[in-house]
């Protein structure tokens, strides 16, 4: 059965209903404060941009527009994941770790992996180009904002500017400031290669997002930017735009090299630049931390390979008290094998959504976003614990919805 766009149906009869527009303009608000993990409550991890977020699920469930397969043939694979990934979480918190912090960590999966596809994908190509658009210019927002602060704030709000003098901002976490840039890049490049980016616009985005990118001093957004952007020349670049990328990246490499001591942030120099000139890997961060925790988690799965320690319970039974920095070890010591098989799912239905799109004509530069976007998150997660907070999953939503089959839209790539 091919899968039918219901929105789009709807739209169709009558494109200016204002529910309509009240549910639309409501998406856009929870993507546009998705990434904004300052704006939340102290109590529970709740954010604004949650708020909004079921704001437009109700407002879905009184237009009757909420999509039962929110991606398209990919779903029940999707939920079958589901099934496995909060399954092994909930059996370990039960069994042997606490059944209140497994039904937290559940009802924030189940928000993150259930709702967010939901009010996001199965829309107009326009309408998630849209929402595309409304993310870079938040994710640019923060960086701007975060810049400011380093410029002209010494004593700023440490849960926006760290110790050290890495940008934060207001997602409150420098990796994954670093690792959101990166995504935003990545969707710029993009646009700008099918043409729905302007150059007027395109290199001042760019630029704001590199700078906010260098003041994270985040090896894992440098390397995922890399990654992101390489994917998508490949993908979508003819033999051109590749030789031109290699090109630019020589030279800009030499001249960084040659000169950067000069223009580069202090911090970035610190952390990446210094470790990609000397070679010096101690220079990047405390990787002798992490591979400790590493070893540890080794540890902990050869013992939780059939029943894991239960939801964010690692950090009770470490020797360092905190969880490992790899989301497929956290898995597998937490929920055991079944969880993480439910978690490699999920990559799956985003290859299965991608390469569908990508191997048909009129739909091959959006499936090879997908691809890239899940080749992205797929590497940034070794460097990453628990992943339901929701700037993970507004992006990759958006993504695998540009691969969902559409019936009689080509409009857009």
């Amino acid at each position: 059965m091919s899968f039918v766009d219901p929105i789009s149906t709807s739209y169709a009869s009558n494109q200016q209903a204002p529910a309509k527009r009240l549910e639309f303009y409501l998406a856009v608000t929870t993507v546009a404060l998705s990434p904004m993990n300052y704006f939340r409550l102290e109590a529970a991890y709740f954010t604004a941009g949650d708020l909004f977020g079921f704001m437009t699920l109700v407002v879905m469930l009184l237009n009757r527009s909420v999509p039962l397969r929110f991606y398209g043939p990919a779903t029940p694979l999707w939920l079958f994941s589901l099934l496995l990934f909060l399954g092994g979480l909930l059996l370990g918190s039960i069994v042997q770790g606490d059944p209140i912090a497994g039904l937290v960590v559940f009802l924030q999966y189940c928000y993150s992996l259930i709702v967010i596809p939901i009010i996001i994908s199965c829309r107009r190509l326009e309408e998630t180009f849209l929402l595309m658009r409304v993310l870079i210019a938040a994710i640019a927002v923060i960086m701007l904002f975060g810049a400011f602060l380093i410029a002209f704030v010494p004593d700023a709000d440490p849960r926006l500017i760290s110790g050290s003098g890495r940008l934060r901002s207001l997602l409150e976490r420098e990796n994954a400031a670093g690792a959101m840039a990166a995504i935003a890049i990545m969707f710029s490049v993009y646009l700008r290669m099918v043409g729905m980016f302007r150059l007027l616009y395109f290199i001042p985005v760019l630029g704001v997002l590199i700078y906010g990118l260098m003041l994270t001093g985040s090896n894992t957004g440098f390397g995922a930017t890399v990654l992101g952007v390489g994917t998508i020349l490949l993908l979508v670049g003819g033999i051109r735009a590749i030789l031109a990328a290699i090109v630019i990246a020589i030279i800009g490499s030499q001249i960084v090299l040659q000169y950067g001591d000069f223009f580069l942030p202090e911090v970035f120099q610190r952390r990446v630049f210094g470790a990609l000139s000397s070679g010096d890997i101690e220079q990047a961060g405390t990787f002798a931390d992490r591979f400790e925790l590493l070893h540890e988690a080794v540890e902990f799965s050869n013992e939780t390979l059939w029943l894991g320690l239960g939801a964010d319970q690692y950090r009770v039974f470490s020797d360092h008290g905190a969880p490992v920095h790899n989301t497929y070890l956290l898995i597998l010591s937490e929920g055991g094998i079944v969880s993480l098989l439910g978690l490699c799912g999920f990559f799956l239905s985003g290859l299965a959504l991608g390469i569908g799109a990508y191997t048909a004509q009129d739909s091959r530069a959006r499936g090879a976003l997908t691809l890239a976007m899940v080749i992205l998150l797929a590497a940034v997660f070794n460097s990453f614990a628990h992943f339901y907070a929701r700037f993970w999953h507004v992006p990759l939503a958006i993504a695998m919805s540009l691969s969902l089959p559409r019936a009689g839209q080509s409009t857009y790539r």
